[in-house]
């Protein structure tokens, strides 16, 4: 997982993630009652990366839907996770926007969960 953030442009939009869930954790906290760090990173990838509002209700534990993705959709989902390295996040979320939104929702399910655990290996978020 290291490697998928690891390269420098990469690491730009990882600590600009970072600064975006510091700045607004306190503020999400008070609007929609989320206090837990992964729920937060997942709130905030939604907001600032895909310009969505994500439910509050909104559970991280995604295998419920991802383990039953179709292989032809798991082959997408990779491919998208797969140009994070090579192009960045934001590069990655133009490509996959036009896609079916079971395979948007599974990517951005996927990218906050790598996110989270990529800041939490650097002390960013509990």
């Amino acid at each position: 997982m290291a490697e998928l953030f690891s390269a420098e442009s990469v690491q730009g939009e990882v600590a600009d993630i970072a600064r975006a869930i510091e700045v607004r954790r306190e503020t999400i906290a008070l609007e929609y009652g989320i206090h837990d760090e992964q729920k937060v990173v997942h709130h905030v990838v939604g907001e600032e990366l895909f310009g969505k509002q994500v439910s509050p209700s909104v559970h991280t534990s995604h295998t419920h839907y991802l383990d039953n993705l179709s292989d032809e959709e798991k082959e997408s989902l990779n491919h998208y996770i797969g140009l994070i390295p090579e192009r960045g996040i934001a590069r990655a979320i133009d490509a996959v926007r036009n896609e079916q939104p079971l395979l948007i929702d599974a990517f951005h399910d996927v990218l906050a969960d790598k996110l989270y655990d990529e800041l939490k290996t650097h002390g960013l978020v509990e």
